[in-house]
């Protein structure tokens, strides 16, 4: 590499990484919003500093051995994306968990994480300002998703059945008959068995549409786990993720001859899905919740009227 007393071989270097970059960010932009902006975030700064160092050129400070250290970085972070490819296959092929995708989402972090320093110490060899902005903004990025403000999101449904409250909410609190009105379940299991009452476990199997195909695949097949916390005999019941942060509220309600069942199910993400940029997602997902709780509901009205 070019010393700091040789600001055109110093132009040269810059111009090189910048247009790699430049090809990074045209190729990632294009898959969907939250890849764009993480993009973005972790390349617009870099990108402009090698700019600037092009139009400025000058000596710069170059410690010894700098270079390798940002190499060095940079190989941790191609291992740890090849280890990303390696665990997506897994969850890809097999039955998969909240855990797992955690797995995926910090490996992810870390070799973005890598990536970052990496492009920072080779930045700080030519425009050190803009080094230390790019890891400033990094980290003020992580910190805006430490609060829950920015993490959480909600999904309300409500209908009318032509069935009294009693028969509704029977129907509801037996919990096996999720199989015949939840969309994508394949298995379920309740301990105790019998209605549900407060610790109730739910042990469930599914399929979950994914908000954009992801590896070729549209859905995935997921082992759930929930437990039964709160429970009003005749009124509501309210059942947590064990596994994941989400929290549905299921409530009965007399409505002249018949019922009102709303359904309110209130999520908070985890700081590393904020990190990762898939709540710029959570728009779509949750559309995504409120149709399938929707049909979901038509399909219990059906159910009862048929029942009736």
């Amino acid at each position: 590499m070019a010393n700091a007393a040789d600001p055109a071989g110093l132009r040269i270097i810059a111009a090189l990484i910048g247009v790699v970059l430049l090809l990074i960010l045209a190729r990632f932009v294009r898959r969907g919003i939250s890849t764009a902006v993480i993009s973005v975030l972790v390349l617009s700064i870099p990108i402009a500093g090698f700019a600037f160092f092009i139009v400025e050129p000058g000596p710069r400070p170059y410690p010894e051995g700098i270079a390798w250290t940002a190499f060095g970085l940079l190989v941790l972070a191609v291992g740890l994306s090849l280890w990303t490819y390696r665990v997506a296959a897994q969850i890809r092929d097999r039955v998969t968990t909240f855990s797992m995708l955690a797995r995926l989402r910090w490996i992810t972090i870390a070799a973005t994480a890598c990536f970052v320093l990496a492009v920072s110490v080779y930045l700080y060899i030519f425009e050190p300002l803009f080094a230390v902005a790019n890891l400033v903004a990094g980290l003020a990025w992580v910190l805006v998703w430490v609060p829950q403000h920015f993490r959480r999101a909600s999904v309300y449904v409500s209908l009318e059945v032509q069935a009294p409250p009693e028969r509704a909410w029977d129907f509801l609190v037996d919990a096996t008959n999720a199989r015949q009105y939840e969309e994508g379940l394949q298995d379920l299991s309740v301990s105790p068995e019998g209605q549900l009452r407060v610790g109730s476990r739910l042990r469930s199997r599914r399929r979950v549409p994914l908000v954009r195909p992801w590896l070729k695949v549209t859905e995935l097949n997921m082992e759930m786990e929930s437990q039964v916390t709160e429970l009003v005999p005749g009124s509501s019941y309210t059942v947590v993720g064990v596994d994941r942060g989400a929290s549905t509220t299921t409530e009965v309600k007399p409505v002249g001859s018949g019922s009102q069942i709303n359904i309110r199910t209130q999520y908070v993400f985890s700081i590393g899905q904020g990190i990762a940029g898939q709540m710029f997602r959570i728009g779509e997902g949750t559309v995504l919740a409120r149709d399938a709780a929707m049909r979901s509901l038509l399909r219990i009205k059906e159910l009862l009227s048929a029942d009736g």
